[in-house]
């Protein structure tokens, strides 16, 4: 088994999380006969989080509640919690005062996944009367939207401190070891990048965010870094995630993920065959954990050209040189970079008139020679190419929360329709030059080669919602080449 293109675990979490507890009502357990299930009913343990999520704030189990998501599209993961407060309990006694806290938990029905399991940090906290009026309690029925961020203890304090003669990489997990956190990155995270790096009084949070930003291995590669919802700094060398390579990661396949409870009186068997790790839209797939229930396609190429320019021009003072003074002022063009061996057809260049030349020049500041050799360009390269692979992505729906499709790491698409549809396209594009055999079902599914391939899963979001009481889970996929669009060519008059 390969794991070339995902992120693995280099060191563990320590943190101490908040003790979340229920009512343990087993049959074993020695108390009120009250807190006890018949043998027929499942208990607290097997329940708990399954249909809907275990929420606590200071001591309060939040229960009606609307929708809860938890995004992990930025640096750290955020989450919103939307719920009435049917009793109204949360507006007096245990509304959120000193102790900040938003406890939560999730289970996976498989126990061979670690349950969603984090406590946040709650950043505001929104209240909205009801909308028949309020009662004559007033804090009876009012909705609240209580929002926070993965909690990390001195994740934000101010440090002053150096790391001397190592490599970003090496650095960034001396400050999760710091923060006791995890650390994880993709095996071809190598840099060469060895230097004093200076904390000078900002927060880690800050300072990991200022090593990336610098962080080099060579002319092609490029980085960034997140902390994922399982408590670990990621570090990814990203030009490697986008490499198109043959693959054999595989992940255990359960036919269905939410029909199975290993803790239920009846179990249901497992069919622990691994598979090729892949999303589909194949329609014998539907009961599968891989099925892609929607797929967009979106695109915000014409902006990033905008702000950004298709290339930057660079200039900086090379003080340390050894050049003449007038020889020490240093330019130079940095452009996106592209797959090896990638058809031109297939790279993101803008045919249109002057696209192409938009082109920023940006100073970037005097160099002493105290940083390491490509300092400047990498702080460019790596912007410059984050940008790029968002000029089209794609978002995708899976039923339930997928814990087999992590950010960071690359998986498989294998996008259908059917032949009707291609028939339908084929008819409209000229020269096509692709016939179908009239005897063809037109109900039969056919790979969908514009979309189908590898991805880069930038970023991922989990919903739940409580109308349905299901969970969904909502992927942006990136890549840096795509096959080109034919071009429909109107008929004649």
């Amino acid at each position: 088994m390969a794991f070339s293109q995902l992120l693995l675990k280099s060191l563990d979490p320590t943190l101490s999380m908040v003790e979340l507890a229920e009512v343990d009502d087993s049959k074993d357990v020695k108390s009120l006969s009250l807190f006890k299930k018949s043998d027929t009913r499942p208990t607290t343990a097997q329940t708990a989080g399954k249909n809907f999520p275990i929420i606590k704030i200071n001591g309060f189990s939040v229960t009606q509640i609307e929708s809860f998501i938890i995004d992990e599209t930025g640096f750290i993961p955020t989450v919103t919690l939307h719920f009435v407060d049917s009793g109204g309990e949360f507006n007096g006694n245990t509304f959120p005062k000193k102790n900040l806290l938003m406890s939560s938990y999730i289970k996976i029905a498989n126990q061979k996944f670690k349950p969603v399991r984090q406590d946040w940090l709650i950043t505001s906290v929104r209240s909205m009367a009801p909308s028949k009026g309020l009662s004559d309690t007033a804090s009876i029925g009012v909705e609240y939207v209580v929002k926070g961020e993965l909690f990390i203890p001195r994740l934000y304090n101010n440090v002053s401190k150096s790391y001397n003669g190592l490599t970003s990489k090496e650095t960034l997990t001396k400050v999760a070891e710091e923060l006791k956190i995890g650390f994880a990155e993709n095996p071809a995270a190598t840099p060469n990048d060895a230097m004093t790096w200076i904390n000078f009084n900002t927060s880690p949070a800050n300072f990991i965010k200022d090593v990336t930003c610098h962080a080099f291995q060579d002319a092609y590669s490029f980085f960034t870094s997140f902390i994922s919802k399982e408590y670990c700094l990621c570090y990814v060398n990203v030009n490697d995630q986008l490499i198109p390579r043959e693959s054999d990661d595989t992940f255990v396949n359960y036919s269905n993920l939410e029909a199975i409870d290993t803790d239920s009186k009846t179990k249901v068997e497992e069919l622990d065959a691994t598979v090729f790790n892949f999303l589909t839209t194949i329609t014998s797939s539907k009961s599968s954990p891989n099925y892609m229930t929607s797929l967009t396609i979106i695109s915000d190429q014409g902006q990033i050209l905008k702000n950004n320019g298709y290339k930057k021009q660079i200039y900086y003072y090379d003080y340390a040189s050894d050049s003449e003074p007038a020889d020490k002022f240093v330019d130079f063009f940095v452009a996106p970079n592209n797959s090896d061996g990638a058809p031109e057809s297939q790279i993101l260049l803008p045919v249109d008139e002057g696209l192409d030349e938009i082109g920023l020049k940006k100073w970037i500041n005097i160099e002493y020679g105290n940083t390491h050799p490509q300092w400047n360009f990498s702080r460019v390269q790596n912007d410059m190419n984050l940008k790029e692979i968002e000029k089209i992505q794609l978002k995708v729906t899976l039923n339930g929360i997928n814990v087999q499709v992590t950010r960071g790491s690359v998986i498989a698409l294998v996008v259908t329709q059917r032949v009707a549809q291609q028939l339908r396209k084929e008819f409209d594009q000229e020269n096509s030059g692709k016939t179908f055999n009239q005897s063809t079902n037109l109900n039969d599914e056919m790979p969908d080669l514009q979309l189908t391939g590898k991805y880069w899963v930038k970023a991922a979001k989990y919903y739940y919602d409580g109308d349905t009481q299901k969970y969904e889970t909502e992927l942006i996929l990136s890549r840096r080449e795509w096959l080109e669009s034919k071009k429909i060519t109107p008929p004649s008059v």
